[in-house]
């Protein structure tokens, strides 16, 4: 049988756990508690049959989800525009709540976009370093 790897399963499961829960309630507009424990529990587990590769494999999923961070705030953007713009009760409400919207989500959107791509880019050179085989020498 299989070793599991309980350190990077518990604790590298935490953060993409809490990666994936952040990317999902962004896209569902409201908080998905349910998200961080899946995302904890099978990240986990992938880590932790992972063997030597398990680091590699949350660095992987947490690469992934901060390049996934811009998307996910244009969601969250547009639903709390669309908000908004619902509750407004004059044309003159909506169109400000427009307005508003447009610019709260390109701020929203230009910061994910400026911290995801450099997490992103930190996460993926441990990912490639965590996942590569080594070379052997030839004098072994």
């Amino acid at each position: 049988m299989k070793s599991f790897r309980w350190f990077p399963a518990l604790a590298g499961g935490f953060l993409a756990g809490f990666a994936i829960y952040m990317l999902i309630s962004m896209l569902a507009g409201t908080p998905q508690s349910w998200a961080f424990f899946a995302g904890w529990i099978l990240c986990g587990w992938w880590a932790g049959v992972g063997q030597r590769h398990a680091w590699g494999r949350i660095w992987l999923t947490l690469c992934i989800a901060s390049f996934a961070m811009p998307v996910a705030s244009l969601v969250l953007g547009a639903h709390a525009t669309s908000s908004a713009v619902n509750s407004a009760t004059s044309s003159a409400e909506q169109a400000g709540a427009i307005i508003g919207g447009a610019i709260g989500t390109t701020t929203l959107a230009g910061f994910m976009a400026f911290i995801g791509f450099f997490l992103g880019i930190i996460f993926a050179i441990l990912a490639y370093f965590g996942l590569r085989t080594p070379r052997h020498s030839p004098a072994e």
